[in-house]
């Protein structure tokens, strides 16, 4: 006897259902045959949402070179974007995700803001500034999307100031990006 029988025996019994609905055979059969339906229809709903509708979650991303691939890790993403960060007085880096939708890069930027700050100018910049940095440094060639959530209001200005000192990072002056060293011929 399979699962489905001993399944449909057992709520009849229980539930008192041939009085009910006087059940022959052939609602056997059907029982049977809508489960099975209705399984089949929620499986194939799973397998058009996972292939078509969801974006991935992913731990880093991978940037082809022509001597090989260059793997950057979610880690190393959020110091290069805390780094960026730190150049705004009235913002915060609170946490990072990553995800690809199709070919598109989504980082989910996660902020806390200083009382009083306006937000759009600052979304603006940041979006723009991490879109050039990540294009530019980490050699990205695909489209790149940073959604920019504010967390919370109540950052505070001095503690921002602190992380900034205590990462070692100068306002005043941004450090130059990396150079390739000349070749050495022996």
């Amino acid at each position: 006897m399979s699962f489905l029988t001993v399944l449909q025996e057992n709520l009849t019994g229980w539930f008192n259902l041939e009085r009910w609905f006087g059940v022959t055979a052939s609602f056997e059969d059907g029982f049977v045959t809508g489960i099975a339906v209705f399984l089949a229809c929620m499986l194939l709903i799973w397998l058009v949402y996972r292939c078509f509708g969801r974006s991935v979650r992913c731990k880093g991303l991978s940037v082809a070179g022509e001597n090989g691939d260059l793997f950057i890790t979610l880690t190393a993403v959020e110091e290069f974007v805390r780094r960026i960060m730190y150049e705004f007085e009235e913002a915060s880096l609170r946490n990072i995700g990553m995800r690809t939708h199709k070919q598109l890069l989504v980082l989910d930027v996660e902020v806390g803001v200083v009382p009083g700050t306006d937000l759009v100018p600052l979304r603006d910049v940041l979006q723009r500034r991490i879109i050039a940095d990540a294009s530019q440094k980490l050699g990205l060639d695909r489209p790149v999307r940073v959604n920019i959530r504010v967390r919370s209001m109540e950052a505070n200005q001095d503690k921002i100031a602190k992380e900034t000192r205590k990462a070692g990072y100068d306002r005043s002056s941004s450090s130059p990006p990396y150079t390739e060293e000349p070749d050495q011929q022996p």
